[in-house]
């Protein structure tokens, strides 16, 4: 497979997270939040416990192209075939809005812009890494 695109996302619910990620993800596991990046995030400059988990994934075209139309908004054809509904969809959605900003955490592009820009998508959110123990 040929991954020319990147997932960089935050979400603020791990089990909410890992259902999109396997469906937009199948193959790769460390797409998964608390997968291979095993990292927490938590409000820039508290000291307080991790409220997010951030998580970034290599996508094909045809992955990126689904993941591109549900961060629009809508309601991909290839989820809703996989048992999807357009309310879990809009849950699951929910969980990658920034709690202070309502933002999307989620983007996706050209692998080549997006694959090490973590640290950076995760600081324009307002989070920092909470730092392993």
């Amino acid at each position: 497979m040929i991954y020319t695109y990147a997932l960089l996302a935050i979400t603020t619910n791990v089990a909410l997270g890992n259902e999109i990620a396997a469906a937009l993800d199948p193959d790769d596991g460390s797409g998964t939040f608390g997968g291979s990046l095993n990292q927490s995030c938590r409000a820039a400059g508290s000291a307080g416990p991790a409220t997010a988990w951030p998580a970034r994934s290599p996508m094909t075209a045809g992955r990126y192209a689904i993941a591109s139309e549900f961060i629009a908004g809508g309601y991909p054809a290839a989820l809703l075939a996989a048992g999807f509904t357009t309310a879990r969809l809009d849950q699951i959605r929910e969980a990658f809005r920034n709690p202070v900003s309502g933002q999307l955490m989620l983007v996706a592009g050209p692998r080549s812009e997006y694959e090490n820009g973590l640290p950076a998508f995760i600081a324009s959110h307002g989070y920092e890494i909470v730092p392993r123990s």
